[in-house]
């Protein structure tokens, strides 16, 4: 009696486990939700094949990219794009992309220049 209550509970663990969302589950779920809240010029925008020459186009030097700037974003959007953000990365990765992005007020008011914005990513 006691072993099949021990396989019984087993069994119910795995299934448990294996009913849980992973981390890709939850990657994708929030980039749904979020191309499902762009509109269909910002849509077109944000995506692009794998391979695409953009995905390599990074640099530390703020400058125009192609996909859609936090700038454009309606305040759902931008909620709905650092979701996207915190489910690929982990708690100290998006802490540090935070960071970044506060530290463009530091550089703006070191620089003297207007393209520093904590908004101008994409």
């Amino acid at each position: 009696m006691i072993r099949s209550f021990v396989v019984a509970l087993g069994v119910l663990c795995v299934w448990g486990m294996m009913a849980r969302a992973t981390p890709i589950d939850d990657l994708v779920k929030a980039s749904t939700v979020f191309l499902n809240a762009l509109d269909a010029d910002q849509r077109s925008a944000a995506v692009f094949p794998f391979n695409d020459e953009e995905r390599l186009n990074w640099h530390f030097v703020p400058k125009e990219r192609a996909g859609v700037a936090f700038k454009s974003m309606s305040p759902e959007q931008k909620e709905l794009a650092l979701d996207v953000l915190r489910a690929a990365l982990s708690a100290e990765g998006y802490d540090k992309v935070e960071t970044i992005r506060s530290l463009e007020v530091v550089l703006r008011a070191i620089e003297g220049r207007d393209h520093r914005d904590t908004e101008l990513f994409y």
